[in-house]
């Protein structure tokens, strides 16, 4: 009993480390781009923005992750069934990702201009790759992992999405949104990435519904 809870208090202690190590990375990082970032196009300010909210976006998915999920060694974290379903969904995101980049490289030698800069272009690019990895292992229940609070997270993703919709709604408000007649990273970065949230959680609604008109 004395082991079990020796390791739940050192498994606590590394949920802790790691949480304290991210913010001293993304305080790091915040002040190394003002010194850093020196841009003509997109005020320093600006940038510095930019990078922070890129930088403190990862540690804040890699934090709820970690809280997310039970420290429960008993438990797989995914079963053999769900780990093929995630084999099938990573594929199917390859090669979208694949026809999309050729896609880009053809406008490119054919000249047919993208309304996108090519750092939103990228983003577009991933977003459609994960909302396409998403879709199927959420309808085969492979999305979320056997230790992971589904309905913790489920809050997460929606109040993230609400979040990056309001900020998306701020730039078109300010009109940050396009840059010479194309639609640039610092405004529309996260209307996609509002986009995507919004999509996942639509399709977890829909496979709830689905289950309990099964059951």
């Amino acid at each position: 009993m004395d082991k079990e809870k020796k390791g739940l208090h050192l498994k606590r202690a590394t949920k802790l480390k790691i949480i304290f190590a991210g913010l001293l990375t993304t305080v790091a990082a915040m002040f190394a781009t003002i010194y850093l970032a020196d841009d003509q196009t997109h005020p320093k300010p600006v940038v510095v923005g930019a990078l922070f909210g890129l930088i403190f976006g990862g540690f804040l998915a890699a934090l709820l992750m970690v809280l997310g999920t039970r420290d429960d060694k008993s438990v797989p974290k995914y079963d053999e069934r769900q780990i093929a379903e995630q084999g099938k969904a990573y594929k199917y995101g390859f090669f979208t990702g694949l026809i999309m980049l050729a896609l880009v490289a053809c406008s490119g030698l054919f000249e047919i201009e993208i309304p996108m800069e090519q750092s939103m272009l990228c983003i577009f690019v991933v977003v459609v790759m994960v909302a396409v990895v998403a879709t199927p292992l959420i309808m085969k229940d492979a999305y979320f992992s056997l230790r992971e609070n589904k309905r913790f997270l489920i809050i997460v993703v929606g109040i993230l999405s609400l979040v990056n919709l309001a900020i998306g709604v701020g730039a078109i408000a300010s009109g940050r949104i396009m840059t010479d007649g194309k639609v640039s990273f610092m405004g529309g970065a996260n209307l996609a990435a509002a986009a995507l949230l919004i999509y996942i959680e639509i399709a977890i609604i829909i496979k709830s519904i689905i289950d309990k008109k099964e059951d």
